[in-house]
């Protein structure tokens, strides 16, 4: 039994999808966030400085929405990267059925994650716009090492914007990482139609 190049190469394309999908979820979930409530920092409003500190609104849903994508997609590609790197070490093909239900997975977790990367991406941007008009002299990386304090507890949650920005970086390379995955399998999927069995 020799090198089988096509199976290592699916074992690591999947590897490294699901290395940019965690990256995507944790860094939102870790850096996007604060206090036990879990206060979303991207989409912030009317910040503000309220005497005793700055005090900002913080109401949106969108890194809930993020992590819960990212979330879809480490499952998603652990499933899928199992299934294809089975088949892949086995050099058994897959049924025609089986292929087009790989496609259009693929194909509807590239719209999801297009727009989880989008939202994410202009949350951020909103954010560091509203906090850099507020605090002029201030960069937004400044800003967020700075730290935020929630209204449930006294402590200082120190954040950190590289993080957040690479987390979003990370989600816009599985996108077209998610793209190209998915006109794979809509090609195999045309040359598979072409077999008789």
């Amino acid at each position: 039994m020799g090198l089988n190049i096509r199976a290592i190469g699916t074992f690591v394309f999947y590897i490294v999808m699901l290395t940019l999908v965690s990256i995507f979820t944790g860094g939102i979930a870790d850096q996007a966030q604060f206090g036990s409530d879990r206060v979303c920092l991207l989409f912030v409003g009317n910040y503000h400085n309220g005497g005793a500190g700055w005090v900002l609104d913080a109401d949106s849903p969108a890194c809930g929405i993020a992590v819960g994508i990212g979330i879809l997609g480490i499952i998603i590609t652990s499933g899928l990267g199992i299934i294809s790197t089975w088949f892949a070490f086995t050099d058994k093909h897959r049924a025609k059925r089986l292929i087009l239900a790989f496609a259009v997975l693929a194909s509807l977790y590239t719209i999801v994650i297009l727009v989880g990367v989008a939202v994410a991406s202009a949350g951020i941007k909103k954010s560091c716009h509203e906090f850099e008009e507020a605090r002029q002299k201030e960069s937004c990386s400044k800003i967020f090492s700075d730290g935020f304090t929630a209204d449930d507890n006294d402590y200082l949650e120190h954040k950190n914007l590289g993080t957040i920005k690479a987390a979003v970086t990370c989600g816009w390379m599985l996108t077209l990482g998610w793209l190209v995955h998915a006109a794979s399998e809509w090609w195999t999927w045309k040359k598979a139609s072409e077999r008789w069995w």
